[in-house]
Parts: C-alpha cells; structure tokens; sequence
C-alpha cells in the first residue's frame, strides 16, 4: 500500500492549518535519504511547496523549509528534479524573490558589528543560498537560462534591492 499520498494529505491540511511545521520537516528528511519514494507524487509536492513559498498567508519559515524540500530533493535526485522543467522557472524566480526581501539598514556603513544575526534566517539569505545549491545540484545549463531571463531589467530597477538580487544571483549560479 502506497502511503505517500496519505501523507500529502496530512501535509497539505498541517500547513492549511498553519500547525506543527515537524510534517513539513518529515518531507526534507524523505527528500534527504528516501527521494526516489516521492517519485510518484513528486509533481504534487513541487506544486505544493511552490504554493507554501508564494503565499502571503504563511510565515517564513513555513516558505524556507517549503524551500528547503525542494533544495533537498534537486541534491538528492537531480534527474528527477530536471524533469519537471514546468517548475524550474517558478523555483528560479521564487527563490530570486526571496532575495529582493533584503532590508534597507539605514546605519549599515557605520556598523561594526559583522557577526551573524537574524539575518541568517531571512528569506533573502535563504533565496540565495537555495539558488546556489540548485545550481550546482542541477547544474547552471538548468538554472541560467531563467536568470538570464530575470535579470535584465530587475538591474535597470531604479530601487536598490533589484540591483542587488540580480548581482547576488548571477553571483550564487556563477561558482
């Protein structure tokens, strides 16, 4: 008997409910070590966990281990992952939406302070690192072409944090 879709169920309605993220955090651990087992409903949970990271609805950690479901599964089955190219321009710009979410820090040239922070846990870091890792677990001839097309005019942007994302992300595939 094929669990799997049970499990989805149970998933779909823990985040509807905004509950216990420790469900959400059981797919990264099967992404991780069982991948292959998602295969067959694969499609469902990239379109699920693409829903989680774009609502406005849910709280950030709710959109980063959304995201981290998807990093995980792409290091873990890259094949299968590459497959599903309706989703890797969504998961592109999703994740390079995560990086305009840089806040404007008024005093950040006269900071001495150079230490991780809170900053760790926000969703312009976790954009970046995802796309890097996308990138080398998918590999850049999967990921360029959709920078490429993100990237022009979010560097014409006259606000900064366009700017910025679009350097970060030519930056974090680049490697």
């Amino acid at each position: 008997v094929d669990l799997l879709p049970a499990m989805l169920n149970v998933l779909e309605q823990n985040i509807q409910a905004h509950e216990n993220e420790a469900v959400l955090n059981s797919f990264i651990e099967l992404a991780e070590h069982r991948p292959k087992y998602l295969r067959t409903q694969l499609e469902k949970i990239l379109d699920l966990m693409l829903k989680v990271m774009q609502t406005d609805i849910l709280e950030d950690n709710w959109k980063q281990l959304a995201l981290e479901t998807i990093v995980t599964l792409a290091e873990n089955a890259a094949p299968m992952v590459r497959k599903h190219t309706k989703f890797l321009p969504q998961i592109v710009e999703t994740c390079v939406k995560f990086m305009l979410e840089v806040e404007d820090d008024e005093d950040w040239k006269t900071t001495e302070d150079l230490g991780e922070d809170e900053d760790s846990l926000s969703n312009a870091i976790a954009g970046e690192t995802a796309l890097d890792r996308l990138a080398n677990a998918l590999g850049g001839k999967a990921i360029l072409p959709h920078i490429v097309k993100l990237v022009p005019s979010m560097l014409l942007s006259s606000e900064w944090q366009y700017r910025h994302a679009a350097l970060m992300a030519i930056s974090a595939i680049a490697e």
